[in-house]
């Protein structure tokens, strides 16, 4: 391969400069009697008195780039299209004990793989890249099917990243891999990279489909990992920003949990998502606890989602019946995040125009946004204790159905928020809500199915109607403490429930809005729980002596429909609000009454019900 002198590349590397002052011998020193002056350096750009110049190495053949091989820390350039795999399957270039560490400029042109190699752990056109940068490259064509017992790390692009810079990224490719049953620990699937530490995303785009399936088994020591993602599989730190994609992600893990998201699988360690957009469908059929499917991310921790958005794609978590604990057959469906919890943050996000459900499990979670907002207790860092979604909405319909007498949770906004310090705060839904199971527990509202253990629900407002539907069945399961039993459907909340004495704050739900028209149920053992704002206030148990709390501070439609019909106490009422004469409330309202911001976080424009000023 020819190779170019050019200035300095525009991330600072300096890979090949070392190189070439030995090979034109030319030695600099600050001291030098006779400094040499850049002028004196015939046919080398860059300024010397700054850092140097830097060898870039042109790509026009499949050869030139196997050749990478030779010297993983060049700074290369892209010069054609290229077309990698059809004679022979394309070996990654790298390894996990020697990565890429140089410059990958795409130039604008395109890769398109036919086959990988998948011999080893890492499969992709790159291994494994650290501390390196690839930037403005199209990869197409990608038809791979990888049936591996050994791949742990697949990524189109790079299987696996560390402090890697990844940036004008194109990929669009039908990607199907499948892990046989006594494989690896932990699986990690992406269309960019399958993991990656550290590292950074900007401007990516990525279309097609995504199929990944894994047979091993449930270790209790190891906690498997199996996600996918259409831009990475898993992200530990670093920041995702204006990611946009149009894959459909399709997780199957036969005996362990999916982790399936529209643009991350599985995100933590102090990530950071901005300016997100899904458009595809995002399906996740686990085998066990915590099955997770998400329009942006499927399962995340410690990480902050901003400005990003989902539409048109829906969303599908299942997981398997069985017995055992409840906490084992969990599925979560959000049409933005399946489940975000240990101090996570939602904020100036919307999902619209999709289907959210969650079904086929003891406890299945379904939320329009998030299905399952929780933080730990004990967290103190930022961005602080529990877990949090402000200034965001849905417009999505959502279902959970609960098999085996499970007790299915259903929010138009979130399925379910718990702990001290999580909340959701100024957001709305304005979706239909359903929750059905053939057991006697079931919970369903318009903007969350159940509040539970200390989190607090403010400013906010649904219009959605709710339908909760509950049988005769007992649970199979050991119940969640504080569950019970009944069809329990609320304009705001299916339930809020259980109260820590033990710890500071309460289960609230204030300054809120049911503006919904319908709150239906149906009870085979004829017990109802329905309410304009709160289906249900909680109850007193030995271990947490939940109290039930007063709904004074919301407002509820006044002509409301509560079907079978109940009776509602005008004027304050523990359970069914304040009521207003009828919706749609004018500003006066949220403003004198319920305390809102028209000023910097809601606007009417003219419209029915508020809006959000920083609109995402």
């Amino acid at each position: 391969m020819q190779r170019i002198r050019k200035g300095l590349f525009s991330n600072g590397k300096l890979p090949g400069v070392l190189a070439l002052y030995l090979v034109m011998g030319i030695t600099l020193f600050t001291g030098c009697e006779n400094p040499i002056a850049q002028s004196d350096l015939p046919g080398v750009v860059g300024n010397l008195n700054s850092i140097g110049p830097q060898l870039i190495i042109p790509i026009t053949t499949v050869a030139d780039l196997i050749a990478v091989n030779n010297d993983l820390s060049g700074d290369y350039r892209l010069d054609a299209d290229l077309t990698v795999g059809s004679s022979a399957t394309w070996i990654p270039i790298g390894t996990s004990a020697d990565p890429f560490t140089g410059s990958f400029d795409g130039n604008g042109h395109t890769i398109a793989v036919d086959s990988f190699d998948t011999t080893g752990d890492r499969v992709g056109i790159f291994a494994q890249t650290s501390n390196a940068v690839l930037h403005d490259l199209t990869i197409t064509g990608v038809t791979a099917s990888i049936g591996t017992s050994s791949a742990q790390y697949v990524g189109i692009l790079a299987g696996y990243a560390q402090n890697t810079v990844f940036q004008n990224i194109t990929v669009n490719n039908t990607l199907d891999v499948s892990y046989s049953s006594g494989a690896a620990d932990n699986f990690y699937v992406g269309g960019v990279a399958g993991y990656a530490a550290d590292s950074t995303f900007d401007s990516i785009s990525t279309d097609g489909s995504i199929v990944a399936a894994a047979e091993m088994p449930y270790d209790y020591e190891v906690v498997n990992d199996f996600s996918v993602g259409s831009v990475v599989g898993r992200a530990d730190g670093g920041a995702i920003t204006s990611a946009r994609s149009n894959t459909a992600i399709t997780a199957r893990g036969t005996q362990i949990a999916s982790f399936a998201g529209g643009i991350v699988g599985r995100g933590a360690s102090r990530l950071t998502i901005k300016s997100g957009i899904g458009t595809g469908s995002v399906t996740s059929n686990g085998g066990y606890s915590a099955t997770s499917a998400g329009g942006i991310a499927g399962y995340v921790t410690e990480t902050t989602i901003k400005g990003s958005h989902t539409t048109a794609g829906n969303i599908t978590a299942t997981a398997p019946t069985g017995t055992g604990p409840y906490d084992f057959y969990q599925a979560y469906a959000g049409g933005l995040v399946g489940y975000s919890g240990n101090s996570s943050e939602i904020g100036l996000s919307s999902s619209t125009g999709q289907t959210v459900t969650a079904n086929n499990a003891a406890y299945p979670y379904a939320g329009g946004l998030i299905a399952y907002n929780y933080g730990f207790n004990n967290f103190v860092d930022p961005p602080g204790n529990g877990s949090k979604v402000i200034e965001s909405y849905s417009t999505n319909m959502v279902y959970a159905t609960a098999t085996d007498g499970g007790l299915p949770y259903a929010g138009g906004l979130a399925g379910y928020s718990s702990v001290i310090g999580s909340i959701i705060q100024n957001s709305y839904a304005t979706g239909d809500v359903s929750a059905e199971t053939e057991g006697e527990y079931s919970w369903a509202g318009g903007l969350i199915g159940s509040n539970a253990q200390n989190s607090v629900v403010s400013k906010c407002y649904a219009t959605g109607n709710v339908t909760v539907i509950a049988g005769t069945l007992p649970l199979p399961y050991t119940p969640q403490p504080g569950a019970q039993p009944g069809a329990a459907g609320g304009g705001i909340a299916g339930t809020n429930y259980f109260t820590n004495t033990t710890l500071a704050g309460e289960t609230l739900i204030e300054y809120c809005a049911a503006l919904n028209s319908l709150i239906q149920g149906k009870s085979a053992t004829g017990t109802y729980l329905l309410h304009r704002v709160t289906g249900d206030l909680g109850i007193t148990d030995s271990t947490y002596n939940a109290i039930p709390g007063s709904l004074d501070t919301n407002v509820a439609n006044t002509n409301m429909n509560i079907d079978p019909p109940i009776t509602i106490v005008s004027g304050l009422n523990t359970v069914d609000g304040l009521g207003v004469y009828s919706p749609p409330p004018d500003e006066t309202l949220y403003i004198t009454i319920l305390g809102w911001n028209f000023n910097t976080v809601w606007v009417m424009n003219g419209t029915t019900y508020p809006t959000l000023q920083r609109n995402p």
